[in-house]
């Protein structure tokens, strides 16, 4: 199947490079930053932007072979075998914020279609190193530029917070019995639920292992309690924890009865992951992958 996609591109090739055409390629359930960047480059630029959920579509070969730029926020092996032009960039956007847990090369997982990354934007110029490891890739080519989400978290207004957000990883979820409790699943696992950022704006804390959702919470300054994280982060998260670290339900529950202040934890955590979060991050990747002219 990769070899005929493969031969159906070069055939595409044919048709000259658009390099005003920008395909968004979403490959995780969720736009996210992916969405977020889109957004703006069609309010901001004169860009053509389209974008792509189902990619088992013949014009799904065609649209990557033509467009100038391809974006996506999760791994697709079938690039591995596409005869891009020189002249194309491929850039993963990714669709977690911070360098927390292990993936990728990072966790002996390649991405087979790295050598075809022609950048990766992370948040923080803190993680360059641990996204360069993830990826496969070289570290000039990773652009410590923002996160598009991380921006729309912290604009968002705020309302009241009355749910506790449980948001375990891929693993099975430990039984909570608590008050006004939310239990959101990996968007792998369970891919139609509420928005997440719709959810953190009503949250009073949020309860996790190894998700990124940590990260969207400490930069809406929402207490974070990790239970029994998993010994998979690239640092050791004892040294810049987001919130309290419990490993059994009943320190959690001490916890949640008499929370820590851990307010300049989490204040050093979001500056680490995310870097200024200051609203800017969509401007300054449509800049530096398209530059002043194709502003509006």
């Amino acid at each position: 199947m990769k070899k005929l996609l493969a031969i159906l591109f070069a055939l595409c090739r044919i048709v000259p490079l658009q390099s005003k055409k920008v395909v968004l390629l979403r490959r995780f359930p969720q736009w996210g930053s992916l969405g977020l960047l889109g957004d703006y480059l069609r309010e901001h630029t004169n860009l053509r932007v389209v974008p792509i959920e189902n990619w088992r579509r013949l014009s799904t070969v065609y649209h990557l072979a033509t467009a100038g730029t391809v974006l996506l926020n999760d791994g697709f092996s079938p690039l591995a075998k596409f005869p891009f032009s020189k002249r194309a960039r491929v850039v993963q956007l990714w669709h977690a914020d911070g360098a927390l847990k292990r993936w990728g090369a990072a966790a002996d997982e390649p991405f087979p279609e790295s050598h075809r990354y022609t950048h990766v934007i992370c948040a923080s110029p803190a993680i360059v190193s641990h996204w360069a490891a993830a990826f496969g890739v070289a570290e000039d080519k990773v652009l410590p530029l923002g996160s598009p989400m991380g921006d729309a978290l912290v604009a968002m207004p705020r309302v009241e917070r009355d749910i506790v957000l449980y948001a375990p990883s891929l693993g099975e979820p430990v039984p909570l019995d608590l008050p006004n409790l939310h239990v959101r699943h990996h968007p792998k696992v369970q891919p139609e639920q509420e928005s997440l950022d719709k959810l953190l704006l009503r949250c009073k804390c949020v309860i996790t292992d190894i998700s990124s959702v940590m990260v969207s919470a400490a930069a809406l300054d929402i207490p974070v309690i990790l239970l029994a994280p998993e010994s998979v982060f690239f640092d050791d998260i004892h040294a810049r924890p987001p919130g309290a670290i419990v490993y059994t339900v009943d320190e959690l529950m001490a916890e949640l009865a008499a929370p820590g202040d851990y307010a300049t934890e989490r204040a050093a955590f979001v500056a680490h992951h995310l870097g200024e979060c200051d609203g800017k991050a969509c401007a300054r990747i449509a800049r530096e992958l398209f530059g002043e002219d194709n502003m509006r």
